[in-house]
């Protein structure tokens, strides 16, 4: 009885020892310091009601995760134009009437990782890709432009 005792000791003791040393564990994401963040998210035709439900200081949550992911800080606006061929044949870009492409600026917190940057520590965030959210007061789809830390221009 004692014999056993000592036999499964000595193997718990084992197999601890191995795990610590044979499968040592990755830092822990909770140690990384939240960053503050401001991002552009470019919005496609964007119809007149829309962009009037848009306002600065909203706040914007992930339409996935209902993480935050940032305030509204600047809303920037153009007409929306589409390329279309005219009578003659030729490539032209005209203005869709009641449309608009938004720049919306945002800022937030987020992990600056090494393998990219995640906004509340949850949503990923890379330039180029799509982004799904929602405010108080409307749900949006848009791309994302540029991202720079605090402190940063921000860049493509």
């Amino acid at each position: 009885m004692i014999e056993q005792l000592i036999t499964s000791s000595f193997l718990i003791v084992a197999v601890l020892l191995l795990r610590k040393f044979a499968f040592p564990e990755k830092a822990d994401s909770s140690e990384t310091e939240m960053v503050e963040m401001s991002y552009t998210i470019r919005l496609e035709k964007v119809r007149s009601f829309t962009l009037g439900s848009l306002h600065q200081g909203d706040r914007f949550y992930d339409g996935t995760v209902d993480a935050f992911v940032g305030e509204v800080e600047k809303i920037e606006s153009e007409a929306y134009c589409e390329t279309r061929i005219n009578e003659q044949g030729e490539t032209v870009q005209v203005e869709v009437p009641g449309y608009y492409t938004v720049l919306l600026t945002l800022r937030g917190e987020g992990l600056d990782k090494e393998d990219g940057y995640y906004l509340s520590g949850l949503v990923e965030l890379k330039s180029g890709s799509k982004f799904l959210m929602y405010s108080k007061y409307i749900e949006l789809e848009g791309e994302v432009c540029s991202i720079a830390l605090a402190g940063e221009k921000e860049a493509a």
